[in-house]
C-alpha cells in the first residue's frame, strides 16, 4: 500500500444543506420507470465573497428538463447549498469567482448525486444514479519559449512514473 500525504486546500467546504428536495409524480411510481441523466439540467450560482466571514455560498440546482422533451414520469428539483471558507492568505480574492464558476460544482456533485438517488428511490421510481463527470484539467504552458501569447507551447504536467512489476518466464 502506498503512503500519501495530503495538504489542505485553501478553500474548504464547511457546511452543506438541501434547500429544496422536490419530486412530483406525473405517472404512477414504479421501480421500472425513471429518467435518464440527459433529461436533467444542472445550474450553479454563488454569492459574493463575504470579507468578514471569509466565506462563499454556492448553490447547485438539478432539475428535470421541461421544454422539447418527451413526457417524463416525474418532475424533480434538487437544490443544495454549500458554505465554503477561504484562506485568502493562500488563495487570491480575485480568483474566487473563477473558482466558483469552474470548480465548486465538482466539490458539491457527490452530495447532489446522493440526494437525487435517495429522492427517486424513496418515491418508488427507478433510482437515478448520476454519472461521473469529466473534471477539466489544467494545461501547463511554457511561457519562457514564447515570443507571442498565441504561440505558447503546451507542456504535459510532470507525472511520477512508477515501475510496473514484470513477469518472469
Amino acid at each position: 500500500m502506498e503512503k500519501h500525504e495530503f495538504s489542505i486546500h485553501p478553500i474548504e467546504l464547511v457546511d452543506i444543506y438541501p434547500k429544496k428536495l422536490f419530486i412530483d409524480a406525473i405517472k404512477p411510481p414504479s421501480r421500472k420507470t425513471g429518467v435518464k441523466p440527459t433529461d436533467l439540467l444542472t445550474q450553479v450560482g454563488w454569492s459574493d465573497f463575504d470579507e468578514k466571514e471569509q466565506s462563499l455560498m454556492v448553490s447547485v440546482s438539478l432539475t428535470t428538463k421541461k421544454e422539447g422533451r418527451k413526457k417524463l414520469p416525474y418532475e424533480m428539483e434538487v437544490v443544495l447549498v454549500g458554505l465554503f471558507v477561504i484562506d485568502t492568505e493562500k488563495f487570491r480574492k480575485e480568483d474566487i469567482p473563477d473558482w466558483a464558476r469552474r470548480a465548486s460544482l465538482f466539490v458539491l456533485m457527490p452530495y447532489v448525486r446522493e440526494y437525487v438517488y435517495w429522492l427517486t428511490y424513496r418515491c418508488n421510481f427507478k433510482p437515478l444514479v448520476l454519472p461521473l463527470v469529466q473534471v477539466p484539467t489544467i494545461q501547463y504552458v511554457d511561457m519562457t519559449a514564447v515570443d507571442s501569447p498565441t504561440k505558447a507551447k503546451k507542456k504535459k504536467p510532470s507525472v511520477s512514473k512508477r515501475k510496473t512489476p514484470t513477469k518472469k518466464s
